[in-house]
């Protein structure tokens, strides 16, 4: 694991070196040269910078520049119950010797193998039920030490990954699967099979059964499937262009702008009147940082769709999506209803552009 995180500092070096090489390549509109790049220099200089553009790896430059540094770029649709255990995994990573910098997508792959080990209701004591999962003797179990237990497998697994199939926590691929699995099974699995499918998976539990069966335990075979499920790492940008949040509606009660006795400043978005039940859905893509109750807005849901743009939809009957989970324009999130400061079944929509109300109407 030193010897990964090593490389990892080395390729940080890499790439400012590189960033100096190429600023001083693209200068200039003219065609520069090699030679004339590098006026000046004495030869050990000119082949070190060769060698370190030659062999920056550039893919992993881009993510983690871009994918990694957004916390919208991934995320875990898991239970209320489980994102609770956030804060907890995080603490254990930062108190983690093996982890010098601890991401986002990190936790998030943490809290989806949560909900496949631990369920929806995680146990408060062994949150990961590792006394199920791998040793069934394992005793003075704590939360801190089950999530301690698991992260350091899911370490220990990435370090055995074979380097020819470069694994990277932004893709929901074969290869972090092949990383996954290792968790449940142990690193000898990532090692030996640096890609995951669900027949490499089960022709190794079969040569290797007896070594669980031993442990008083059975591992999941598609334990990689299961978590992927919850995983995304794509992030979900929004268009920009909204689609209509309740195309069922009946009329439209009430307007952006609209002034009311018992609203200062002129109401922040349209309300469509509509039945109790009537489907509501995104405007656009993106994730939900709010799905809940407020006294004011009722059952609510309040989706980001980057940029600083954010859609808020109120008093629903019903709420369909949880929060963290990243929905696509036109995906149902509740049904109408008249929850909250509401005088009869409606949706109350609102467009937020970095924090301040605008007119729905521009976007839809």
């Amino acid at each position: 694991m030193e010897k990964f995180f090593k490389v990892q500092k080395t390729r940080m070096k890499r790439m400012l070196l590189s960033s100096v090489i190429v600023v001083s390549l693209l200068i200039t509109v003219v065609p520069v040269y090699a030679n004339d790049t590098f006026i000046d220099w004495d030869e050990d200089t000119k082949m070190d910078a060769w060698e370190v553009l030659e062999i920056t790896d550039w893919a992993s430059i881009q993510e983690s520049l871009i994918l990694d540094k957004s916390p919208a770029c991934v995320s875990a649709d898991v239970s209320g119950y489980v994102r609770k255990y956030e804060d907890k995994i995080r603490k254990v990573m930062e108190y983690n010797d093996d982890i010098v910098i601890i991401s986002n997508v990190q936790v998030e792959l943490m809290l989806a193998m949560l909900q496949v080990m631990g369920g929806e209701h995680p146990s408060e004591t062994d949150p990961y039920q590792i006394k199920n999962w791998f040793d069934s003797e394992i005793n003075n179990i704590t939360p801190e030490k089950s999530i301690e237990y698991v992260l350091n497998r899911l370490l220990d697994a990435h370090a055995a990954h074979p380097s020819e199939i470069a694994v990277s926590y932004n893709k929901n691929d074969d290869a972090l699967r092949s990383v996954i699995q290792g968790v449940m099974y142990g690193a000898k699995y990532t090692h030996n099979n640096p890609e995951y499918s669900l027949e490499n998976s089960n022709n190794y539990y079969e040569n290797n059964k007896n070594l669980y069966e031993n442990r008083g335990v059975k591992p999941m075979k598609n334990f990689a499937d299961e978590v992927s499920k919850l995983f995304s790492t794509t992030a979900i940008s929004g268009t920009g262009e909204f689609t209509h949040p309740c195309p069922g509606m009946t009329y439209q009660s009430s307007y952006f702008g609209e002034i009311r006795e018992f609203e200062v400043g002129g109401h922040k978005g349209n309300d469509y009147a509509a039945p109790v039940g009537t489907p509501t859905y995104a405007a656009d893509n993106g994730t939900v940082i709010i799905a809940g109750w407020s006294d004011s807005a009722g059952n609510w849901v309040v989706i980001d769709h980057g940029n600083g743009l954010v859609s808020k939809y109120m008093h629903h009957s019903r709420i369909l999506v949880s929060q963290g989970q990243t929905v696509k324009k036109g995906q149902q999130i509740g049904e109408v209803g008249s929850t909250g400061q509401s005088t009869g079944p409606h949706l109350h929509f609102q467009v937020e552009l970095n924090g301040v109300a605008v007119h729905p109407d521009n976007y839809l």
